[in-house]
């Protein structure tokens, strides 16, 4: 293996364990963002930049990144 792939296996190396608390974390703000959306639109219809909206949107980047994470790491 070349020294920079074994640098970057390195660097991108996360032990189990912070890899399951980033997974928790974030399916837990992805669904208190998107039912918490949901109840916003029942008094608000249409606002975008609003607080249930960016914690929803946290919520899908985190599990985004964290399936290409596991995509990526796959062998």
């Amino acid at each position: 293996m070349s020294f920079i792939k074994e640098k970057l296996n390195n660097f991108f190396s996360i032990s189990h364990r912070k890899l399951y608390s980033f997974a928790i974390i974030v399916f837990f703000l992805k669904s208190i963002g998107a039912s918490w959306d949901a109840a916003f639109h029942f008094k608000y219809f249409r606002d975008f930049l609003q607080l249930p909206h960016i914690v929803n949107g946290i919520g899908n980047f985190g599990v985004l990144a964290l399936l290409i994470y596991l995509w990526k790491k796959e062998p």
